[in-house]
């Protein structure tokens, strides 16, 4: 009986090494892998838009970003709801970039895993020192190969674009640690959230737009500069205390354009904005420090945005003219990859994340209600260090939100700033030395732009709504005034959580005309200018919570909507964050006391805004914080300047021992500069003459 079941084993053994054997081998011998699906990797919306046209053989260079499985995912998500709980004992006690690494990135040897991988199938590839994503570079037929799937040729109306026929595999040790591929389509362009309304016109002399402060043009409306925003927003009780943002890095993420020919050009013109910062910024306040960041291959800031066609170097040049003075002192990197494709963004987003001394981070541009993984990751990772990830909400004027706005968690997510239109009250100026107050907001909204620019859209102004993609957070959820707008339309995520300016601002920009390159300045709306203005804001109220020995803001809508139902509810004794916006209207939805869709709680008052969150202890629901009025004289001189060992982006980050935020200077000095910023690539920073 012994000898039959030896038998039997034998057997059973020889089978299963034959199986084997022709599982590894097939009739030419070439070896065989067991392949699994990732899953979300094929985009059905793009197969089933378009029509089948051909496979795609092209040699074009394509970027595609793996993203990789957190370690220890539920304890991260746990860590990151009580770090931005104002109820718990954890509120914003962020961990350390090597910490996070080493708690809840993916181990050395399964990322090592993965880049052998595709080292082994001849890939050219960049890493990042958290460790969440690879960008690697080949062609359509090369990630056909790597990923077993076919990618096509489809066209949808005039528009021709590729898509992976079938959903990616890859090797069965490889696949589980893959949470997501971006880039195996370019079905869905991102645009950027920025409008001309009234032309791409240059005026070459601030005083034909400025008559006593007022700016003449349409209705004779009011032109304001960042300069005015620092009195309107009460950014200026923090600077007379000698508080600026020097020590902290805000950064803008978008992408280049292309000119007329469809030629690759720079982001932007740098001498557009040191001649903004030299002619607008407040005197006394100590000079930004601008750098563009291009990734991907992008083109260099230079000469050549000037001949941009798409809009591109108008939405960069705002982006770092208003990030950069609400936020004096600070650095401003613009980080940018060639294309308005998620992959380009997704580059330039995680770049921005792995550079030390973030603390917020500004993305003018959207797309439809849609997820990211790459993107989303970074995110979570973001708030976790401590950096306050906005997104402007869009310009549609109605109810069509979209990624990233509406990404957001009940533990971690995009703040969405929403648009208003300022009445101000006082004297504009051109450089900040006007007397502007806040008269009136209401939400912008242009109901007759269409008819007034001959263009199809009928409206513009703040885009609002309910995600049918990302679920209601529970920070909406449990605030009754929040819930019982968004509850009416849908059961997600509802947009906006905040709300700044987004018409009638100037930027300084070099831009054809009739024929000829000029530089001046240029009427400009839209929700691009709100996230940009209140990252800045952010960065400054980040320095009044070091000032005080305190962490950054991180995830802030927890907290925004804490403040928020504390002021609807009558508890902060005339301290109150927000100037509420109760009037106006956008095609869907109106303005309201309390939360509404298109402005959220509305726009921030950062001096009471900052000590208000500076106050809020555990369980502490009536934080007014310090009751010194604006301009004590009680703060200045502290000794626990911004930059203290509280900051986020630590100067311990893996890998990044030359990275912007060193302990020298946030940034080196002006000029065309090398660093290795926590990644295996050499990124190139470019910073602006005559600063």
């Amino acid at each position: 009986m012994r000898d039959i079941s030896k038998l039997v084993v034998l057997g059973v053994s020889f089978v299963l090494v034959v199986t084997a054997f022709m599982v590894l081998y097939s009739n030419n011998n070439s070896v065989q892998v067991y392949l699994q699906s990732i899953p979300g990797s094929v985009s059905h919306t793009a197969i089933t838009a378009g029509k089948y046209i051909g496979i795609d053989n092209s040699n074009q260079p394509m970027y595609v970003m793996l993203s990789l499985q957190f370690r220890n995912q539920g304890q991260l998500y746990a860590y990151l709801s009580e770090i931005s709980n104002p109820n718990s004992r954890m509120y914003r006690h962020y961990i350390t970039e090597s910490q996070f690494v080493n708690m809840y990135s993916p181990t050395e040897a399964q990322y090592a895993a993965v880049e052998s991988y595709l080292s082994q199938n001849g890939f050219t590839y960049n890493t990042f020192g958290d460790r969440l994503v690879i960008n690697i570079k080949g062609t359509a037929p090369e990630f056909s190969a790597l990923f077993h799937t076919q990618i096509n040729y489809y066209q949808s109306g005039n528009r021709i674009y590729y898509a992976n026929a079938m959903p990616a595999e890859l090797p069965a040790n490889i696949a589980p640690m893959i949470t997501g591929i971006v880039g195996l389509n370019n079905f869905e362009v991102y645009h950027t959230n920025l409008i001309f309304p009234h032309g791409k016109t240059v005026y070459q002399s601030v005083s034909s737009l400025f008559k006593t402060g007022q700016g003449v043009g349409v209705n004779n409306v009011q032109l304001t500069l960042p300069g005015d925003l620092q009195v309107a927003y009460q950014e200026k009780p923090i600077f007379s205390q000698g508080i600026y943002p020097s020590s902290d890095i805000v950064a803008t993420v978008l992408w280049a354009g292309t000119d007329s020919n469809g030629n690759p050009v720079g982001a932007f013109v740098p001498s557009d904005i040191s001649t903004f910062l030299k002619n607008t910024l407040p005197a006394g306040e100590p000079t930004p420090t601008v750098n563009g960041v291009p990734v991907d291959g992008a083109a260099p800031p230079g000469y050549s945005a000037a001949n941009d066609s798409s809009g591109a170097n108008g939405e960069n040049t705002l982006d770092a003219e208003y990030a950069a003075e609400m936020a004096p002192g600070a650095t401003v990197d613009v980080f940018y990859g060639p294309s308005a494709q998620s992959s380009s963004i997704d580059d330039a987003f995680t770049q921005a994340v792995n550079t030390a001394h973030v603390v917020a981070i500004s993305n003018s541009w959207g797309g439809s209600d849609s997820n990211d993984s790459v993107y989303d990751q970074e995110v979570a990772h973001a708030n976790a260090i401590g950096i306050t990830v906005l997104a402007s909400s869009g310009d549609s004027g109605d109810n069509a939100v979209g990624f990233p706005a509406t990404d957001a968690h009940n533990s971690y997510g995009v703040v969405a700033v929403g648009g208003t239109t300022i009445t101000y009250t006082g004297t504009a100026s051109l450089t900040g030395s006007g007397t502007t107050g806040i008269a009136n907001q209401i939400t912008w909204f242009d109901s007759n732009w269409g008819q007034a620019t001959n263009q199809s859209q009928q409206y513009i102004g703040s885009t609002s709504g309910v995600s049918s993609v990302f679920a209601e957070p529970s920070w909406q959820a449990s605030s009754t005034d929040a819930n019982q707008v968004i509850t009416q339309v849908g059961n997600g995520r509802g947009v906006a959580d905040i709300s700044a300016v987004a018409n009638n601002s100037l930027i300084y920009i070099t831009y054809p005309q009739n024929g000829t390159l000029k530089s001046g300045y240029m009427w400009i709306a839209g929700t691009s200018i709100a996230s940009p203005v209140t990252a800045g804001m952010i960065a400054t109220i980040d320095a009044y919570l070091q000032s005080k020995g305190q962490s950054t803001l991180g995830f802030g809508d927890p907290t925004i909507y804490k403040l928020g139902n504390e002021q609807y509810a009558g508890q902060l004794n005339n301290m109150l964050p927000y100037y509420d916006v109760t009037q106006g209207a956008t095609a869907s939805y109106s303005a309201m006391k309390g939360w509404d869709m298109p402005t959220g709680w509305g726009s921030i008052n950062a001096y009471n805004f900052a000590q208000l969150v500076s106050g809020i202890s555990p369980g502490n629901t009536t934080s007014p914080g310090n009751t010194t009025s604006p301009g004590n004289t009680t703060s200045p001189g502290n000794t626990t300047s911004p930059g203290n060992t509280t900051s986020p982006g630590n100067t311990t980050s893996p890998g990044n021992t030359t990275s912007p935020g060193n302990t020298t200077s946030p940034s080196p000095s002006p000029g065309v500069y090398s660093q290795v910023n926590a990644t295996s690539a050499n990124i190139q920073y470019y910073g602006l003459p005559g600063t």
